[in-house]
């Protein structure tokens, strides 16, 4: 979101903010980026009705889940809020990659921990099933309906996806309200804190008095909405009108820290630099890997050099302007013309795994890629590539971590690639021509000595604690405990 859009949204708070309170709470703050999204596209009849159906589903299906969650009287140290995108399946056990390493540092400290989950879109909800049953969580209980005839000037103020949007998010809260009173957690842990049905959780717990501990989970740039805030619309003592930041939150490197406190108007002490515990696994895993042994699980073909792509079809706007399929069309084809080299793609774990896109260009430019779904190991596949290519994943981060140049799409222009570029990384990809060019330029001696410099300034701003982040965050979780 470009910066004149985030500072309009801001300036479109000081109002909005007064006319969405419920309970006290302010909930322009869980539905202020789907305004902004809904003010620049106009919603077709099909989505309006996807919408109405998909609101309807979740609540039917879910039903069950919130009754065993309320029959469940214990109580708890802490309630976690995630996200079904973040799990993924290891070992035949389903694991949270944003928080995992800490969920079982806590677990052999015999903390009492409640894991929580938003409800996932209706389409999801077969693959979700088995993740809540393995893990014993539990779901959020939304009747999206439930508060449908409250009236609120919101209603005036855009159509009926944001207002289905809103009903769920007061549902949300209401039920943040009666699930913190039964189970009197000290401390919510969060990530993904500004989501439509996540902020209820953050402010709820503000009013009563639990502890909000928040890990960053991704990606943090100049135009993230979901840290961009001024100051006169932070939450202040008491205040549940504006917008309430967690007690802490826990970020990778001086970078992140510096940016939420000059972007998110955030006071320096609640922002706490312990590196990223989902990276931890990284340093240990590398000490076991055969490259051999990799290649032939995953069916890959001998004797090539791999360059691994991370894709991101799962994301709205790359598939709505068609930059997915024009990121497609330039790698595939400039591959097809790449003998020595071999693409492996790993699908992220939002998007489609039976990959229509991928699986499309591999038949029209002669199967020169490895298609490979989110199970499997993104480090090992780091661990094999020469080289990986991306947009503005987090992955980057993970591949420098495992000393490889990154490649950087730029087909589509972006100012998200500054997490990158700002550490001096500019293999950047303008144009289909420039792949075989820049996978030339990383096999001389000058460019990998290049890159070690950057790395190692990279890691020190970016990648704080390497190998001990997971510590240092449970340390802050239990300082609040205490």
């Amino acid at each position: 979101m470009k910066k004149e859009l985030l500072e309009e949204m801001e300036e479109i708070g000081k109002q909005m903010k007064y006319r969405m309170i419920h309970e006290g709470i302010s909930l322009w703050w869980a539905l202020r980026v789907p305004y902004m999204e809904l003010r620049s596209t106009r919603p077709t009849i099909r989505k309006k009705g996807e919408k109405f159906v998909s609101v309807l589903i979740k609540y039917w299906h879910y039903r069950k889940n919130a009754e065993t969650f309320f029959s469940d009287e214990a109580e708890y140290d802490i309630i976690t809020l995630e996200d079904f995108a973040s799990m993924l399946q290891r070992d035949s056990k389903y694991k949270n990659f944003v928080i995992q390493e800490i969920l079982d540092e806590l677990e052999k400290k015999e903390i009492r921990v409640r894991r929580l989950f938003p409800p996932t879109p209706s389409n999801k909800i077969k693959e979700f099933r088995p993740v809540i049953e393995d893990i014993s969580a539990a779901v959020i209980p939304i009747n999206p309906l439930a508060h449908r005839r409250e009236k609120g000037k919101e209603a005036k103020e855009a159509g009926l996806v944001f207002r289905m949007t809103s009903w769920e998010a007061k549902a949300a809260l209401h039920a943040y309200l009666q699930m913190f009173e039964r189970k009197k957690p000290k401390a919510l842990l969060i990530y993904d804190e500004y989501g439509t049905l996540h902020y209820p959780a953050m402010a709820v717990a503000r009013k009563m008095g639990i502890k909000i501990i928040a890990v960053q989970h991704g990606i943090i740039h100049k135009e993230h909405p979901g840290y961009y805030h001024i100051k006169e619309n932070i939450a202040r003592e008491g205040d549940l009108t504006n917008y309430v930041l967690p007690d802490i939150t826990c970020v990778y490197g001086e970078y992140e820290k510096r940016l939420l406190i000059t972007n998110g108007s955030y006071p320096p002490e609640s922002v706490k630099i312990t590196g990223a515990p989902r990276y931890d696994a990284i340093f240990q895993s590398m000490k076991s890997m055969d490259k051999e042994k990799i290649i032939e699980r995953y069916g890959i073909p001998p004797g090539k050099k791999y360059i691994l792509w991370t894709t991101q079809t799962h994301d709205r706007l790359m598939s709505e302007s068609g930059e997915n399929r024009l990121n497609a069309e330039a790698v595939f084809s400039a591959f097809s013309k790449l003998q020595d080299f071999h693409l492996i793609i790993k699908l992220h774990q939002g998007e489609d795994q039976s990959s229509p896109l991928y699986n499309e260009m591999n038949e029209k430019y002669g199967n020169v890629a490895s298609i490979l779904d989110s199970s499997s190991n993104l480090y090992e596949l780091i661990f094999i590539a020469e080289a990986v290519l991306l947009k503005n994943s987090t992955v980057g981060i993970e591949a420098i971590c495992m000393e490889k140049p990154i490649l950087l799409l730029n087909l589509v222009k972006s100012h998200s690639l500054e997490t990158y570029t700002d550490y001096g990384f500019n293999h950047i990809i303008d144009t289909e021509g420039d792949i075989p060019r820049l996978l030339k330029e990383i096999e001389k001696n000058s460019a990998k000595e290049d890159f070690q410099r950057k790395r190692e300034h990279f890691m020190k701003e970016r990648c704080a604690n390497a190998g001990r982040a997971t510590e240092a965050v449970v340390d802050t979780i239990m300082d609040y405990l205490r």
